[in-house]
């Protein structure tokens, strides 16, 4: 489907440029800051509940019983459990055990079943009542319909992510050296493939003629044949919808080709993966000249994009162009470099021996070292020099490159935080919390020099680090969950089915670190039932079962037992 070309006039809210707009425009034009300051008129009323000890309704009125799609009279002495979600059950009972421990007030959110079964986002607000002439407690359950507010931090979330990709992208491509642009683009693919959940995507570049397109760098899901061969460069005329949208200046869309007007036969088979249902083109240009494209083939039928999706692929194309770009240009300084004429390898005629020193011997004539800067011209045809640059230079510049140093510190001495990295196949990848350099480097070498290492950066940073052996990529993470304890490895212990809090703080594809707020209910050998929430687009609910590995303090370390649906999302979300 066309859909409208990017107003070219439109003002970046950022960076203040106007053609092209892709310095980050994925707020919206300044809609996230709009929608932030709307959030707090978008509210319901709120409508209040009592309810006792024993969980039954005590009283209600007449907002709270809107809310549930009822009348008063009908809430009376009925279990307000029965208006809960059954997922967000053992939200609410940590909240209501800690309310009548505590007697603090509890604000949390969970969803709340109406009469006709629908649910809709509910915020709560728990107080705690005693009523001292019957000597009975209750609580008083403040209930406001959160669900526009709730969708609406959702989309703010989505267009986080898409801006934080863009950032990364462009970030990672800035910091990788020229010989590793190739697999970086192809990461960088993936990553976009990864966040649209598409099956492959491609970077294409037109030659000066706008007429043959060549496809550069592609990246393809498991089982998705790559394009080969001289299917690589092929002629616009045999891609119709591609040579419109080129002259049209607009990006296509092509949502489902079944139902798409339209020939699209011949150009699935000359430039997409087989199966192909639904495909994309972006256009990348720059002052009204065409460079390439970028795009993307699904399997699937897929929905009309939003305009921050757009923006996002144009951009990140835009920067793998720049990247692509950057190489070449470094490729023939290296080039020239090679190729320049080597004039310290001279060999003139020496002006003599020393005074006092043995006579030169015939066809012994050493080299004279050169102990100027020596200055290689690139002189065109025309005989104009073109440019001029310095070896000695050259050599300076490797020789005071800054390096990454590592030297062993005593165990015993007072040490700040300690990072622990990773190794993976063997491989040890070190990242400067102050920077995001990063160098490879070998385990062993590193545990020769001591169980703990202090990095020096080359920007300057250091830091202290340590080794752990994982099977697989363990994520820094930041997640609320609460867990419910199924199995104790004390036979006699009453501790099974205690609830509680947790902040998940690591997470990998077969185990967990997380914070619990209640020590010393959690012993190695335990099994618990965790729940929590994912800070993706779409806020995946994940729910594995865990067995509790190490406890330190309030820190826990767990395994994910068995395989589940779950699985597959907690593989695209450590991507």
């Amino acid at each position: 489907m066309m859909t409208e070309s990017i107003d070219k006039n439109r003002i970046c809210p950022i960076c203040g440029a106007k053609t092209p707009p892709l310095c980050l425009p994925f707020s919206g034009g300044g809609h996230v800051g709009s929608l932030i300051d709307d959030l707090e008129g978008i509210d319901s009323p709120p409508g209040y509940i009592f309810v006792g000890a024993n969980g039954l309704i005590l009283n209600a009125d007449p907002a709270s019983a809107a809310l549930l799609g009822s009348v008063q009279i009908a809430l009376i002495e009925r279990p307000f459990t029965l208006f809960i979600r059954p997922g967000d059950l053992a939200d609410f009972f940590i909240h209501r055990n800690a309310l009548f421990a505590t007697h603090e007030e509890q604000n949390f959110e969970i969803k709340l079943r109406k009469k006709d079964r629908s649910f809709f986002h509910a915020k709560l607000k728990c107080t705690f009542i005693r009523n001292w002439k019957r000597n009975t407690d209750c609580m008083r359950i403040s209930i406001r319909d959160y669900t526009r507010r709730r969708q609406a931090l959702d989309q703010l979330g989505y267009w986080q992510d898409i801006e934080n990709i863009a950032g990364n992208i462009t970030t990672r491509l800035i910091r990788c050296p020229a010989r590793d642009i190739d697999a970086s683009l192809s990461r960088e693919l993936k990553t976009l493939a990864m966040f649209t959940e598409v099956e492959r995507t491609y970077l294409a570049v037109f030659d000066e003629t706008v007429k043959v397109l060549t496809l550069t760098h592609e990246w393809c899901a498991s089982g998705v044949i790559p394009i080969q061969g001289d299917k690589k460069s092929i002629d616009l005329d045999q891609i119709p919808g591609l040579k419109r949208a080129v002259f049209s200046g607009k990006h296509l869309q092509v949502n489902d080709v079944g139902d798409e007007p339209g020939d699209w036969a011949l150009e699935l088979d000359r430039f997409h993966m087989d199966g192909t249902r639904a495909f994309a083109y972006f256009i990348l240009r720059e002052k009204d000249v065409v460079h390439g494209i970028i795009g993307y083939d699904s399997g699937c039928r897929q929905d009309q994009w939003d305009q921050e999706i757009v923006h996002l692929f144009q951009f990140a194309g835009q920067a793998f162009l720049n990247a692509v770009s950057r190489r070449e240009d470094e490729s023939a300084w290296l080039t020239r470099h090679d190729q320049a004429p080597k004039r310290s390898d001279q060999r003139i005629a020496s002006p003599g021996p020393p005074a006092g020193g043995p006579a030169a011997q015939p066809g012994n004539t050493p080299p004279v070292k050169w102990d100027i800067p020596l200055e290689i011209e690139e002189i065109t045809e025309t005989g104009e020099i073109h440019e001029k640059y310095s070896l000695m230079d050259i050599q300076r510049e490797k020789a005071t490159k800054p390096e990454w140093k590592y030297v062993g510190v005593d165990r015993d001495s007072p040490l700040p935080e300690i990072l622990k990295f990773s190794i993976i196949d063997g491989k040890m990848i070190i990242t400067c919390p102050q920077c995001a350099q990063q160098d490879q480097v070998i385990p062993k070498h590193l545990k020769e020099i001591g169980k703990i290492v202090r990095a020096t950066c080359p920007c300057g940073f250091q830091f202290n680090l340590t080794s752990e052996m994982r099977s697989f990529y363990r994520k820094a993470v930041d997640l609320e969950g609460v867990f419910l304890l199924t199995k104790s490895k004390h036979l006699l212990s009453d501790s099974t089915g205690y609830a509680g809090k947790m902040r998940i703080t690591n997470l990998s594809k077969n185990g967990v670190g997380f914070i619990t707020d209640a020590p010393g209910r959690l012993s190695p050998g335990d099994q618990v039932r965790a729940k929590f929430t994912l800070d993706n687009h779409v806020r995946s609910l994940i729910t594995k079962q865990v067995l509790i590995k190490n406890v330190t303090g309030h820190s826990v370390g767990g395994q994910f037992l068995g395989s589940d649906k779950n699985d597959i999302t907690l593989g695209f979300y450590l991507m």
